[in-house]
């Protein structure tokens, strides 16, 4: 029986491929498993995401729900002095980032965490990043967008990509509600990037 691809264990057996991704000026091949999500190639939410996002200076960066790890890889390059995590609940999204983070990222400025979202973790992020699961209904999306204010740093800020017309209107305004401001910073292909800051 199919599951879903936010599932700590996907039951197909996986399909390994290498994709082509060329983002923010970066020319990655990464691996990807079937019951990944968009594991045949980038999908647009994401691309847009990553073209979009504000990379911080210094501290610690968050790539939660990383699939196969573009999101963090790309900040991991652009800000070589970042620490930067990678968190997914899908043993094949963790086998799949380990593998493209060990070939573009130092192994001293990573990690790779299997966790359901956020919950019994400490540490603090000066920004948290991600494409969530909107497919694994609305309680998760939500859930993501408080866990990652609880576990900002003050000034730190969540970026956020959704369907405009697909769940997108209810996460601004809850990104609007939890921390108190939000902004687009990016939209094309029927998608939109939300930006809030913890103030």
């Amino acid at each position: 029986m199919f599951k879903h691809y936010f599932t700590s264990e996907p039951t197909d057996r996986p399909k390994k491929r290498e994709i082509d991704v060329f983002v923010r000026g970066y020319s990655l091949k990464l691996i990807t498993y079937s019951g990944i999500f968009s594991y045949k190639k980038l999908d647009n939410g994401t691309k847009l995401l990553v073209e979009s996002m504000i990379i911080p200076d210094t501290g610690r960066f968050l790539d939660l729900g990383c699939g196969y790890g573009v999101i963090g890889i790309v900040a991991g390059l652009e800000n070589p002095s970042l620490e930067v995590w990678f968190i997914d609940t899908n043993k094949l999204a963790i086998n799949a980032t380990k593998q493209n983070a060990k070939k573009y990222l130092d192994r001293s400025r990573f990690r790779v965490i299997r966790n359901d979202g956020l919950d019994g973790i400490t540490e603090k992020f000066n920004a948290v990043v991600t494409n969530p699961p909107f497919s694994a209904g609305k309680d998760t999306v939500f859930k993501f967008i408080h866990q990652s204010y609880e576990h900002l740093v003050p000034g730190g800020w969540l970026e956020l990509v959704a369907r405009k017309s697909k769940g997108g209107k209810s996460t601004k305004e809850e990104m609007e509600r939890v921390f108190g401001n939000v902004e687009v910073i990016g939209r094309g292909s029927g998608y939109q990037v939300y930006h809030s800051i913890k103030e």
